[in-house]
């Protein structure tokens, strides 16, 4: 049997951090990561209620992007279509810059939310500072960090480094 949760305790922002570097492919990019949002998105309970989730993308690969921020992700129709719009840039994989400016992103969180930042990546850095560092912030400021395997060359050691947990 299956059950459904429909009785929410506690709102969770999500952001999801996607990497558009050239080491995940751009049909790791376009067919897993930007399919893998939309299809978690759609199974959230997504709106401007108290409990309701809210979630904002980014992408990084050298440079960093939002496409969608917390303000604007309480519709899965805007967060669909960013996620739909977004480019495939092919960079560096950037990742402790890019954790440092998603850490931003959750300025704008719900004081009662959960804060959950998904990184979709093929986890292996090559530029941009201390990865290390850069999570340690995020998890004292409360951030709860999952990773998620994309590419052809996926480094499960440099995923469990970012949750800092084998079963994330």
């Amino acid at each position: 049997s299956s059950a459904t949760c429909t009785n929410v305790k506690k709102p969770v922002d999500v952001v999801f951090l996607v990497d558009a570097s050239a080491s995940v492919t751009a049909e790791g990019f376009n067919n897993h990561s930007k399919q893998y949002v939309k299809d978690v998105v759609s199974e959230l309970q997504i709106g401007t209620n108290q409990n309701d989730a809210r979630v904002a993308v980014a992408q990084f690969s050298s440079d960093f992007l939002v496409e969608s921020h917390l303000d604007d992700g309480t519709s899965k129709d805007v967060i669909k279509k960013a996620v739909d719009e977004m480019p495939f840039s092919a960079g560096r994989t950037c990742m402790a810059k890019a954790i440092y400016n998603v850490r931003d992103v959750f300025n704008n969180a719900k004081e009662s939310a959960q804060k959950i930042l998904v990184i979709l990546t093929d986890g292996d850095p090559n530029c941009g500072g201390n990865v290390s560092d850069q999570i340690g912030k995020a998890v004292s400021e409360g951030i709860d960090i999952w990773a998620v395997g994309v590419g052809p060359g996926i480094s499960v050691d440099s995923l469990e480094k970012l949750t800092r947990n084998e079963d994330k």
